[in-house]
């Protein structure tokens, strides 16, 4: 009869236990470069948003950015439009105001805006600009022949921006390629 090799055994148990902590090494290695790819996509994510954006509307960035929110969680990438409105004054809005003419004053045009980059600029019948009672300046509309009540008048809003589905698949090839990369380069150093 042969002998057992109880040595046998534990050599290849011991190369089993050797390959499973590389595989938990290695787990730990691409968990650690998912999380930095993520971190990188939730800067880059909403500068990317913020210039399709401007690329598509007469806005400053500020009132963009302002307005996005990012949240990594430990697998995903949640970007946040808020729901605060965009006042019109923000999308070029402007009013050529009070005319002279002789002795007497006359209201000239009304307050108009250009919301789409390259498009018609939008006229606010009875429209003005004036400083509200927060101290901030917007186009004012009166809602009756008498001087008030007025309201302002805002834009489209950034949720809006966001429920936009071409720019929805852009951004979502944009996010992918951006994870690749940076997954592809952190799995490098890790």
């Amino acid at each position: 009869m042969a002998r057992r090799d109880t040595s046998g055994y534990s050599r290849i148990d011991l190369a089993f236990t050797r390959e499973a902590r590389r595989w938990a090494e290695f787990q730990k290695d691409a968990d650690k470069a998912k999380r930095f790819a993520l971190r990188k996509l939730g800067r880059s994510l909403p500068v990317a948003w913020r210039k399709d954006i401007q690329g598509d509307f007469n806005l400053p960035a500020k009132q963009i950015r302002e307005r996005i929110d990012v949240r990594v969680d430990t697998d995903s990438v949640l970007l946040i439009g808020r729901r605060r409105p965009i006042g019109l004054i923000n999308f070029g809005g402007r009013w050529p105001g009070l005319k002279k003419r002789g002795s007497a004053r006359r209201l000239s045009q009304a307050a108009s805006a250009q919301v789409r980059r390259g498009g018609p600029r939008i006229i606010v019948d009875d429209g003005f600009i004036a400083t509200g009672k927060s101290g901030n300046r917007q186009i004012f509309q009166r809602r009756s022949i008498k001087r008030l009540p007025i309201r302002a008048v805002y834009g489209p809003s950034v949720v809006s921006f966001f429920r936009y589905v071409p720019r929805q698949e852009r951004m979502y090839v944009f996010a992918a390629e951006v994870f690749r990369k940076e997954l592809a380069r952190v799995r490098k150093f890790v």
